[in-house]
């Protein structure tokens, strides 16, 4: 075990000690030297960046359902014109994983995760942009209404993702039944103006 400090969690985790990883490209002659971005990519990314570089065709949808996407415009100095990533863990790990989904969404230049733990019926948010360390769960307490709306829009968003997927779910140990894709973020929750 190492210290991810000043990130959350460790290998294994969905907090950002877990999933957050430098990735330094160079490309001589190709790249302007010494760029930097905080555009969210992923590991899916590279099978369909590479295929771009390269000008080789992606299969279609009937040939193979492609996760990731192309990261070429960030090493052309744009954005990616993808919204969210999603995580989903349905089963136990030792003590670093429960059963819990995530949504790591872009709005406008900052990036929220968003949370759901299964076997607690909970959320967590975070504005990782400003609070790399996850150390303030924005959820905590009475919320602030733009927190809220964030926090309702991504889980819509999550829970669409999850039933598109067809993504499995875990049962529930005492009654034997499939757990239910996380809920909407409640509407009734207190708000502070």
């Amino acid at each position: 075990n190492t210290s991810n400090l000043p990130l959350r969690g460790r290998k294994g985790m969905f907090y950002e000690g877990g999933i957050r990883v430098p990735l330094i490209v160079r490309h001589k002659g190709h790249l302007a030297e010494g760029e930097v971005t905080d555009e969210a990519v992923h590991s899916i990314d590279f099978y369909p960046t590479f295929a771009e570089l390269a000008n080789i065709p992606l299969p279609g949808d009937h040939e193979h359902t492609l996760d990731g996407e192309s990261w070429v415009k960030v090493l052309r100095g744009q954005d990616m014109e993808r919204r969210d990533l999603f995580w989903h863990f349905p089963g136990y790990m030792d003590d670093r994983q429960r059963p819990n989904s995530l949504i790591l969404s872009r709005i406008g230049r900052d990036y929220y995760k968003l949370f759901y733990f299964y076997e607690e019926d909970r959320f967590e948010l975070y504005n990782i942009s400003r609070d790399l360390g996850e150390r303030q769960n924005l959820m905590e307490g009475t919320i602030d209404a733009s927190h809220k709306r964030i926090a309702v829009s991504m889980s819509i968003r999550l829970r669409e993702w999850l039933q598109e997927s067809g993504a499995r779910m875990g049962t529930w140990r005492e009654s034997g039944e499939t757990v239910g894709y996380p809920p909407i973020f409640p509407e009734n929750r207190p708000v502070r103006e």
